[in-house]
């Protein structure tokens, strides 16, 4: 009887990772299992914390959030829509996003590196940041989509991190963790 209930479970986890596999949102594919769900009192707070100059240039923001998974500790999409007139700067993007984990409380050490690459033939910056935290490690994996036709940009933020256990031996890599979340982000793909 026990091995009929872990089959059933095992084909229910199946069914349930290969149906949110390949999901679509906010115009952006990415292979997570785990649903994304629009966060909108986050949107609305991170609006309202933009300063005047900065908001009057965003016509919508989306933020959709999603259980983390495999070790992952924040699993978040930002989907931003500019006024047409701007001519927005992938490049800034990037950097004032790694500016922002550096300025979180608590860090230390803290390394960035921002790659160019292409998502869906739209220019893009992969953005890996590491650094010291509460005696801990955080690392982040982030992918930005910029789409110039329409003004759109997709920020693609994976967190995650190792707190110092009490066995002093215990290492604080976070290889696998950074590997599992460069590989999400290689299966990203823009709806057009």
């Amino acid at each position: 009887m026990n091995f009929i209930k872990s089959f059933v479970s095992i084909l229910f986890l199946f069914i349930y990772i290969s149906a949110n596999a390949g999901q679509s949102v906010g115009g952006l594919e990415i292979d997570y299992p785990n649903q994304f769900n629009k966060d909108i009192a986050t949107s609305k707070t991170w609006m309202s914390g933009l300063p005047d100059n900065v908001r009057r240039l965003v016509l919508s923001m989306e933020i959709f959030i999603a259980k983390p998974y495999n070790g992952l500790g924040e699993v978040t999409l930002v989907k931003v829509r500019y006024i047409p007139e701007l001519n927005g700067s992938i490049d800034s993007a990037a950097n004032e996003s790694a500016r922002r984990i550096s300025l979180l409380q608590g860090i230390k050490k803290f390394q960035q590196q921002i790659i160019p690459v292409t998502v869906s033939d739209l220019p893009a910056r992969q953005v890996s940041i590491s650094a010291n935290r509460w005696g801990g490690k955080l690392g982040g994996e982030f992918i930005i989509v910029y789409n110039r036709e329409t003004n759109e940009m997709w920020q693609m933020q994976l967190l995650f991190g190792k707190k110092k256990s009490i066995n002093p031996f215990a290492s604080l890599k976070l290889d696998d963790k950074r590997n599992y979340a460069k590989s999400l982000l290689s299966t990203i793909k823009i709806n057009k």
